[in-house]
């Protein structure tokens, strides 16, 4: 699989990395959410936006940003605006979004911005936009309903892949154990098939928990864990998540059987 560094840290080879997310309301609160989860060495930090009060607000987002820079200096930093379609808090305009987008790129703080593929009238546009204004895009869609046929979550990743996206993210809600393993082969089939760009992918509930722990099987580069609030349903706890992920990682299992 075709791999990148940012900040010293690989993507898209080896063992998944971890991404904990940051979901304060407050300004106090996204800081010192920010610094605990670097003192935890987390791999990967989101800021989840739509989470934060002033989200509607460009000046306080540009500050916020500033003020975050000295914390996430050494750890890749993915900002996120999660639409209320997508399953999170927001309830912004496309143009809003894009907005949004364009401060967090124009920060020079920011190493990644998520785009909601699926939610915007143009997105390979979009994309191309923040690439040119010097960030990395992970270009995702979030099921909360149901897990799509197999050839469904298939051109999802496709479509994604051909918008020239640096990661291309799909998560979708399982009803059965059925449809945790398509998702997962699905995966799989995506990285034999587009060995170049690095995917995420994931089964969300409990039902889903195993396709959040086997991306080193699968392909899957990043799973992400609950530092103590979790920001999707079926994220495990960071630091049983980090030794599972060990374990699995481990040339010689049996010392942890």
């Amino acid at each position: 699989m075709h791999y990148f560094e940012i900040k010293e840290t690989t993507f898209g080879e080896g063992k998944p990395l971890i991404c904990l997310p940051v979901t304060g309301r407050t300004e106090p609160d996204v800081l010192r959410e920010t610094q605990r989860l670097v003192q935890m060495q987390a791999q990967v930090i989101e800021w989840r936006v739509d989470a934060y009060e002033k989200s509607d607000d460009w000046n306080a987002i540009r500050q916020l940003l500033k003020a975050m820079a000295p914390l996430i200096e050494k750890t890749p930093f993915i900002f996120t605006f999660r639409s209320k379609e997508q399953g999170g808090m927001g309830s912004l305009t496309e143009e809003q979004i894009s907005d949004l987008h364009q401060i967090a790129a124009e920060s020079h703080v920011v190493d990644f911005v998520d785009v909601e593929f699926f939610q915007m009238k143009n997105p390979n546009k979009e994309i191309k936009m923040l690439q040119d204004m010097g960030v990395r895009v992970l270009a995702s869609h979030h099921d909360f309903n149901e897990t799509p046929q197999p050839e469904i979550m298939q051109m999802l990743l496709q479509r994604m892949q051909e918008s020239g996206a640096d990661i291309v993210k799909l998560a979708v809600m399982p009803q059965t154990q059925e449809d945790v393993l398509a998702l997962m082969l699905e995966t799989n089939r995506f990285v034999q098939n587009y060995p170049k760009i690095p995917v995420v992918t994931m089964s969300m509930g409990t039902l889903g928990k195993v396709s959040r722990v086997s991306g080193e099987l699968t392909g899957s580069c990043m799973t992400f864990g609950n530092p103590g609030v979790s920001s999707a349903p079926g994220q495990i706890e960071a630091c049983k998540l980090a030794k599972i992920l060990d374990v699995l990682h481990s040339s010689d299992l049996t010392e942890h059987a």
